[in-house]
Protein backbone atom coordinates (compact mmCIF):
# COMPACT_ATOMS: atom_id res chain seq x y z
CA UNK A 1 0.00 0.00 0.00
CA UNK A 2 2.62 2.59 0.61
CA UNK A 3 4.46 1.59 -2.31
CA UNK A 4 0.93 2.29 -3.94
CA UNK A 5 1.32 5.91 -2.40
CA UNK A 6 4.68 6.40 -4.02
CA UNK A 7 3.96 5.30 -7.54
CA UNK A 8 0.67 7.29 -7.40
CA UNK A 9 2.11 10.54 -6.93
CA UNK A 10 4.13 10.38 -9.67
CA UNK A 11 1.13 9.27 -11.77
CA UNK A 12 -0.70 11.17 -14.63
CA UNK A 13 -3.72 9.73 -13.65
CA UNK A 14 -5.65 11.86 -11.02
CA UNK A 15 -8.05 8.24 -10.68
CA UNK A 16 -5.06 6.39 -9.23
CA UNK A 17 -4.44 8.90 -6.88
CA UNK A 18 -8.03 8.51 -5.76
CA UNK A 19 -8.19 5.01 -5.62
CA UNK A 20 -5.13 4.51 -3.39
CA UNK A 21 -6.18 6.87 -1.19
CA UNK A 22 -10.18 5.58 -1.17
CA UNK A 23 -8.56 2.06 -0.29
CA UNK A 24 -6.74 3.71 2.72
CA UNK A 25 -9.94 5.26 3.81
CA UNK A 26 -11.17 2.20 3.49
CA UNK A 27 -8.29 0.15 5.47
CA UNK A 28 -9.00 2.70 8.26
CA UNK A 29 -12.58 2.30 8.76
CA UNK A 30 -12.04 -1.58 8.53
CA UNK A 31 -9.54 -1.39 11.47
CA UNK A 32 -11.92 1.16 13.23
CA UNK A 33 -14.68 -1.50 13.40
CA UNK A 34 -12.17 -4.50 14.41
CA UNK A 35 -10.93 -2.50 17.19
CA UNK A 36 -14.38 -1.58 18.36
CA UNK A 37 -15.36 -5.74 18.39
CA UNK A 38 -12.02 -6.05 20.29
CA UNK A 39 -12.49 -3.35 23.07
CA UNK A 40 -16.42 -4.93 23.44
CA UNK A 41 -15.46 -8.25 23.41
CA UNK A 42 -12.69 -7.76 26.13
CA UNK A 43 -14.70 -5.81 28.16
CA UNK A 44 -17.71 -8.39 27.93
CA UNK A 45 -15.74 -11.04 29.69
CA UNK A 46 -15.65 -9.04 33.18
CA UNK A 47 -19.47 -9.74 33.12
CA UNK A 48 -21.23 -11.96 36.12
CA UNK A 49 -22.62 -15.48 36.15
CA UNK A 50 -21.75 -18.57 33.62
CA UNK A 51 -21.27 -17.93 29.95
CA UNK A 52 -20.06 -18.46 26.39
CA UNK A 53 -19.19 -15.85 23.63
CA UNK A 54 -19.30 -16.58 19.73
CA UNK A 55 -18.11 -13.94 17.27
CA UNK A 56 -19.11 -13.48 13.85
CA UNK A 57 -22.17 -15.63 13.03
CA UNK A 58 -23.32 -15.71 9.57
CA UNK A 59 -27.03 -16.92 9.84
CA UNK A 60 -29.67 -17.04 7.30
CA UNK A 61 -32.55 -15.14 7.43
CA UNK A 62 -34.91 -15.69 4.65
CA UNK A 63 -33.19 -16.12 1.29
CA UNK A 64 -30.60 -13.69 2.87
CA UNK A 65 -27.72 -13.97 5.21
CA UNK A 66 -26.99 -11.79 8.11
CA UNK A 67 -23.55 -11.35 10.56
CA UNK A 68 -23.72 -11.39 13.86
CA UNK A 69 -20.69 -9.27 15.55
CA UNK A 70 -20.60 -10.79 18.99
CA UNK A 71 -23.23 -13.62 21.19
CA UNK A 72 -22.70 -14.08 24.30
CA UNK A 73 -24.86 -17.08 25.70
CA UNK A 74 -26.01 -16.45 29.47
CA UNK A 75 -27.74 -18.63 32.22
CA UNK A 76 -29.92 -15.01 32.13
CA UNK A 77 -30.70 -15.26 28.27
CA UNK A 78 -28.96 -14.58 25.18
CA UNK A 79 -27.11 -11.13 24.60
CA UNK A 80 -26.50 -10.17 20.96
CA UNK A 81 -24.22 -6.98 20.46
CA UNK A 82 -23.37 -4.69 17.65
CA UNK A 83 -20.47 -2.54 17.76
CA UNK A 84 -19.71 1.19 16.33
CA UNK A 85 -16.73 2.11 17.16
CA UNK A 86 -17.41 5.64 16.24
CA UNK A 87 -16.80 9.25 17.33
CA UNK A 88 -18.85 12.82 16.89
CA UNK A 89 -22.53 13.40 17.63
CA UNK A 90 -25.15 10.24 16.98
CA UNK A 91 -28.56 11.28 15.85
CA UNK A 92 -31.42 9.03 15.15
CA UNK A 93 -34.78 8.02 15.37
CA UNK A 94 -36.35 4.25 15.51
CA UNK A 95 -37.89 4.54 12.07
CA UNK A 96 -35.33 6.16 10.15
CA UNK A 97 -33.61 3.47 7.76
CA UNK A 98 -30.16 5.51 8.46
CA UNK A 99 -28.50 7.57 11.52
CA UNK A 100 -26.17 10.30 11.02
CA UNK A 101 -22.80 10.71 12.72
CA UNK A 102 -21.84 14.43 13.02
CA UNK A 103 -18.74 16.43 13.50
CA UNK A 104 -19.48 19.86 12.21
CA UNK A 105 -22.27 21.33 10.47
CA UNK A 106 -20.45 20.79 7.26
CA UNK A 107 -19.14 16.91 8.28
CA UNK A 108 -21.94 14.40 8.40
CA UNK A 109 -22.18 10.91 7.52
CA UNK A 110 -24.99 8.55 7.56
CA UNK A 111 -24.59 4.40 8.43
CA UNK A 112 -27.73 1.97 8.81
CA UNK A 113 -29.66 1.84 11.48
CA UNK A 114 -28.19 -0.37 14.23
CA UNK A 115 -31.77 -1.07 16.08
CA UNK A 116 -32.94 -2.50 12.47
CA UNK A 117 -29.43 -4.02 12.50
CA UNK A 118 -29.22 -6.01 15.39
CA UNK A 119 -33.12 -6.73 15.50
CA UNK A 120 -31.98 -8.69 11.98
CA UNK A 121 -30.09 -10.27 14.58
CA UNK A 122 -32.26 -11.58 16.68
CA UNK A 123 -34.94 -12.48 14.16
CA UNK A 124 -32.25 -14.65 12.69
CA UNK A 125 -31.04 -16.12 16.16
CA UNK A 126 -34.54 -16.88 17.37
CA UNK A 127 -35.25 -18.96 14.29
CA UNK A 128 -31.98 -20.75 13.79
CA UNK A 129 -32.47 -22.27 17.79
CA UNK A 130 -36.04 -22.40 17.66
CA UNK A 131 -36.40 -19.72 20.51
CA UNK A 132 -38.67 -17.13 22.07
CA UNK A 133 -37.11 -13.13 21.40
CA UNK A 134 -37.96 -12.64 24.67
CA UNK A 135 -35.02 -14.61 26.06
CA UNK A 136 -32.91 -12.38 23.77
CA UNK A 137 -31.54 -8.72 24.37
CA UNK A 138 -30.32 -6.34 21.82
CA UNK A 139 -27.20 -4.24 22.62
CA UNK A 140 -25.48 -1.75 20.57
CA UNK A 141 -22.50 -0.54 22.09
CA UNK A 142 -20.99 3.02 20.52
CA UNK A 143 -17.69 4.05 21.39
CA UNK A 144 -16.89 6.11 24.14
CA UNK A 145 -15.52 8.63 22.05
CA UNK A 146 -18.70 9.31 20.48
CA UNK A 147 -21.98 11.45 22.19
CA UNK A 148 -25.61 9.95 21.75
CA UNK A 149 -26.94 13.18 21.08
CA UNK A 150 -30.13 12.54 20.45
CA UNK A 151 -31.20 8.48 19.81
CA UNK A 152 -34.22 6.29 21.41
CA UNK A 153 -34.70 5.37 25.03
CA UNK A 154 -34.06 1.80 25.96
CA UNK A 155 -36.93 -0.54 25.87
CA UNK A 156 -37.11 -3.92 27.43
CA UNK A 157 -35.11 -5.88 25.18
CA UNK A 158 -32.82 -3.37 23.90
CA UNK A 159 -30.35 -1.27 25.60
CA UNK A 160 -28.32 1.84 23.00
CA UNK A 161 -25.43 2.86 25.01
CA UNK A 162 -21.55 3.65 25.38
CA UNK A 163 -18.81 1.23 25.87
CA UNK A 164 -17.80 2.50 28.74
CA UNK A 165 -21.19 1.79 30.61
CA UNK A 166 -21.32 -2.04 28.92
CA UNK A 167 -20.60 -3.72 31.80
CA UNK A 168 -22.44 -1.77 34.34
CA UNK A 169 -26.10 -2.11 32.00
CA UNK A 170 -25.54 -5.82 31.47
CA UNK A 171 -24.41 -6.73 35.21
CA UNK A 172 -28.10 -5.14 35.70
CA UNK A 173 -29.48 -6.76 33.21
CA UNK A 174 -27.92 -10.17 34.58
CA UNK A 175 -29.12 -9.51 38.22
CA UNK A 176 -32.42 -8.54 37.54
CA UNK A 177 -33.81 -11.18 34.50
CA UNK A 178 -34.38 -15.33 35.84
CA UNK A 179 -32.44 -18.02 34.93
CA UNK A 180 -33.28 -19.35 31.60
CA UNK A 181 -30.43 -21.70 30.51
CA UNK A 182 -28.70 -24.43 32.09
CA UNK A 183 -25.18 -24.90 32.21
CA UNK A 184 -26.06 -27.99 29.54
CA UNK A 185 -28.08 -25.37 27.59
CA UNK A 186 -25.48 -22.87 27.15
CA UNK A 187 -22.89 -25.89 25.56
CA UNK A 188 -26.10 -27.18 23.65
CA UNK A 189 -26.82 -23.62 22.07
CA UNK A 190 -23.12 -23.26 21.59
CA UNK A 191 -22.41 -26.32 19.75
CA UNK A 192 -24.98 -25.39 17.42
CA UNK A 193 -23.67 -21.86 16.34
CA UNK A 194 -20.39 -22.97 15.89
CA UNK A 195 -22.01 -24.37 12.59
CA UNK A 196 -22.69 -20.71 11.69
CA UNK A 197 -18.86 -19.27 12.29
CA UNK A 198 -17.76 -17.62 9.15
CA UNK A 199 -13.72 -17.68 7.97
CA UNK A 200 -11.93 -14.37 7.62
CA UNK A 201 -12.74 -14.70 3.86
CA UNK A 202 -16.39 -15.38 3.86
CA UNK A 203 -16.55 -12.62 6.09
CA UNK A 204 -15.22 -10.15 3.87
CA UNK A 205 -16.85 -10.96 0.84
CA UNK A 206 -20.31 -10.77 2.29
CA UNK A 207 -19.64 -7.76 4.14
CA UNK A 208 -18.91 -6.20 0.43
CA UNK A 209 -22.41 -7.56 -0.97
CA UNK A 210 -24.45 -6.17 2.26
CA UNK A 211 -23.00 -2.86 2.46
CA UNK A 212 -24.38 -1.17 -0.65
CA UNK A 213 -27.78 -2.68 0.57
CA UNK A 214 -27.20 -1.43 4.06
CA UNK A 215 -26.60 2.24 2.73
CA UNK A 216 -29.44 2.07 1.55
CA UNK A 217 -28.61 3.00 -2.34
CA UNK A 218 -28.88 0.13 -4.58
CA UNK A 219 -31.83 -0.29 -6.59
CA UNK A 220 -33.42 -3.06 -5.05
CA UNK A 221 -35.34 -4.12 -8.21
CA UNK A 222 -32.10 -4.02 -10.56
CA UNK A 223 -29.19 -3.71 -8.57
CA UNK A 224 -27.96 -0.20 -10.21
CA UNK A 225 -27.27 2.78 -8.16
CA UNK A 226 -29.89 5.35 -7.08
CA UNK A 227 -29.76 8.77 -7.24
CA UNK A 228 -31.03 12.13 -6.00
CA UNK A 229 -33.56 13.59 -8.48
CA UNK A 230 -36.14 16.66 -8.33
CA UNK A 231 -39.10 16.02 -10.14
CA UNK A 232 -42.72 18.20 -10.35
CA UNK A 233 -43.70 17.24 -6.56
CA UNK A 234 -40.00 17.89 -5.17
CA UNK A 235 -36.94 15.86 -4.50
CA UNK A 236 -37.05 11.58 -4.74
CA UNK A 237 -34.56 8.62 -4.53
CA UNK A 238 -34.48 6.94 -8.42
CA UNK A 239 -32.88 4.40 -9.82
CA UNK A 240 -29.90 5.63 -12.46
CA UNK A 241 -31.19 2.96 -14.66
CA UNK A 242 -34.48 5.39 -15.78
CA UNK A 243 -36.35 4.71 -17.81
CA UNK A 244 -35.09 1.16 -18.22
CA UNK A 245 -36.07 0.89 -14.44
CA UNK A 246 -38.53 3.25 -13.02
CA UNK A 247 -37.78 2.23 -8.81
CA UNK A 248 -38.16 5.40 -6.81
CA UNK A 249 -38.92 6.21 -2.53
CA UNK A 250 -39.73 10.11 -1.26
CA UNK A 251 -36.17 11.68 -0.40
CA UNK A 252 -35.37 11.63 3.27
CA UNK A 253 -33.15 14.13 5.49
CA UNK A 254 -30.27 11.74 5.76
CA UNK A 255 -30.54 11.12 1.29
CA UNK A 256 -29.90 14.77 1.04
CA UNK A 257 -26.97 14.77 3.57
CA UNK A 258 -25.64 11.69 1.83
CA UNK A 259 -26.25 13.15 -1.73
CA UNK A 260 -24.46 17.02 -0.49
CA UNK A 261 -28.09 18.07 -2.09
CA UNK A 262 -26.82 16.63 -5.23
CA UNK A 263 -29.10 16.26 -8.40
CA UNK A 264 -28.93 14.27 -11.12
Amino acid sequence: MILDIFDCMFSADPNDIKNVFSELLDAESNFKGKAGEFFTLADVQMINGHFKILQNLLLPIGDKKTEIDLVVIHEKGLFVLESKNYGGWIYGKEENRHWTQSFNRNTKYTFYNPIMQNETHCDALSKALNISKDSILSYIVFSERCTLKSVPEDTDRRRILKRDSLVYKMNNDISSRPEIFSADEIERISDKLQAYKVDPEQRREHKERVKKYNEGYVCPKCGKALVLRKGQYGRFIGCSGFPGCRFTRPAMEEDIIHFNGYFV
